[in-house]
């Protein structure tokens, strides 16, 4: 109970009603007072004090006066004794509660893991709802160190049921690509310290780490990474019904034992706070590719600005006074509109200035951002793997998992199905509307002439056909714009 209370709680929460106060009846002294401090405390807590002094002294003072005794009487009250038992049983039996029993401790134990301890972990939340759960069946509550054990013994009750159901969910596949992962991490552990071997196999200490700064090894390093997990093969609703921050319990659990440790559990513990650990890790490392790349592709722009600036600087010398070279070129232009631009405007403004100031103003403009731009394109050009593939984007993707990967090719699959459905029907019905063609026949041909056209590869096509397309339809747009359109 809190320690600290104003007038207006403690008139909604302590106050005698004229029924609760015939229970306090004919006492006296200190077992009054007792009795009504016990009275008006499980009133509001739905459990009896555990020790005297847990009720504040506001508390006391204002029940004091309701029932006009001296407050100093309930340090006299007999804690021990045969009045606060028989007080206690008056007090449940006015509530309607009784006394708990192994029975109900075990209700409670099964009820926290169907309800409860599959969405929250945490102790002290925990507590609450169980004395929360306790006054809803009408029971007195046990101690607290009994609801400590309690809440502990209902934990191993739902994590043994809940790694037992996660490892009947693994397929064996993964159970053997797990083993095989751990021996080698074991390996790497105990023959070269931690560090990652030349074939490429990481530690579990690298599979922990952060991704370091940002830049083009800390990239692969997050892809080998994140490769390393998607080759277990978890399945992707292992962990569907289970909240993110019971999964981090067991992730971080996982990550604050010896690898030694993890070994010695049996199979139900080991597979699910392994399978947790990978999950979590698949997605942070995830998230931190993304974050990666943003901060790369920022920094190839910001060295790209300053490449350019710096190439300004060393070839710029700035104009000062722009506006009045403007107003002296402009008003000698007006009074020598016939004159030579030698005899007339370099007197006023020498050529030299002109020079500079055509140069800070190519330098300014549009010019300056395609320079940039330019100088950003050539760093990413730098990146030779991704330029053999006939779809880049697509290969990017495949390091986000297969779901991700094979999502994307059916959607660029999909939009070239369906357009060669509509150019095939466009063209079949444009060749019969001249040709009185067997219309099957001529479907079957310009479908064959289509596979003997792709087999020149998609990047070929992409390449010359594309253009060549965009030359005939540029031309057909001339054709009909110079021809006239037929009047009613």
């Amino acid at each position: 109970m809190k320690r600290n209370w104003g007038l207006d709680e403690l008139i909604e929460h302590f106050t005698f009603l004229p029924n609760e106060m015939q229970q306090v009846g004919n006492k006296s002294g200190e077992t009054r007072m007792g009795f009504a401090v016990l009275f008006k405390f499980f009133q509001f807590e739905a459990r009896f004090p555990t020790h005297k002094f847990e009720v504040p002294k506001a508390v006391i003072q204002y029940i004091a006066k309701q029932i006009e005794t001296p407050a100093e009487l309930y340090a006299q009250y007999d804690w021990a004794g045969r009045s606060i038992t028989y007080h206690r049983t008056q007090i449940r039996e006015f509530f309607g509660f009784r006394e708990d029993t192994i029975q109900d401790a075990e209700e409670v134990i099964d009820w926290l893991c169907k309800n409860v301890l599959f969405q929250d972990h945490d102790f002290e939340h925990l507590v609450e709802i169980v004395y929360r759960r306790f006054r809803e069946i009408k029971v007195v509550p046990p101690t607290p160190d009994r609801i400590e054990r309690l809440i502990r013994a209902a934990i191993r009750t739902y994590e043994e049921q809940f790694f037992q159901a996660t490892l009947g969910k693994m397929p064996t596949s993964s159970l053997s690509k797990l083993d095989s992962l751990v021996e080698r991490i074991a390996f790497l552990d105990e023959e070269q310290g931690g560090s990652s071997s030349d074939e490429g196999l990481l530690s579990f200490q690298e599979l922990k780490s952060d991704p370091g700064k940002p830049g083009v090894e800390s990239v692969l390093r997050e892809v080998s990474k994140l490769r390393t997990i998607r080759n277990l093969e978890l399945p992707d609703d292992l962990f569907r019904d289970i909240p993110l921050k019971v999964l981090t319990k067991y992730r971080q659990r996982t990550a604050t034992e010896d690898l030694r440790e993890l070994r010695r559990h049996p199979d139900p513990i080991r597979y699910t706070l392994l399978a947790a650990f990978f999950r979590l890790r698949s997605m942070e490392i995830t998230d931190n590719l993304i974050e990666l790349l943003i901060q790369i592709v920022h920094r190839i722009g910001v060295r790209a600005e300053r490449k350019v600036e710096k190439e300004i600087l060393n070839d710029l010398r700035k104009v000062s006074n722009k506006y009045g070279i403007l107003f002296n070129m402009a008003q000698s232009a007006i009074n020598n509109p016939d004159g030579v631009i030698r005899d007339v405007i370099f007197p006023v403004v020498n050529e030299q200035t002109l020079r500079d100031l055509i140069k800070e103003f190519k330098h300014t403009g549009p010019a300056y951002r395609e320079k940039i731009h330019t100088i950003i394109r050539a760093s990413y050009g730098s990146q030779p793997e991704i330029l053999q593939y006939d779809i880049p984007m697509a290969e990017i993707l495949r390091d986000f998992g297969r779901f991700f990967h094979v999502l994307f090719l059916l959607v660029i699959y999909g939009e070239i199905f369906t357009t060669l459905i509509g150019n095939v029907f466009g063209i079949s019905r444009q060749i019969q509307s001249l040709y009185n063609f067997p219309k099957s026949w001529l479907v079957l041909g310009i479908l064959l002439a289509s596979f003997l056209i792709s087999q020149a590869g998609f990047t070929s096509l992409l390449t010359y056909l594309y253009p060549l397309f965009g030359y005939m339809g540029l031309i057909l747009l001339i054709f009909l714009a110079a021809q006239r359109m037929p009047r009613d």
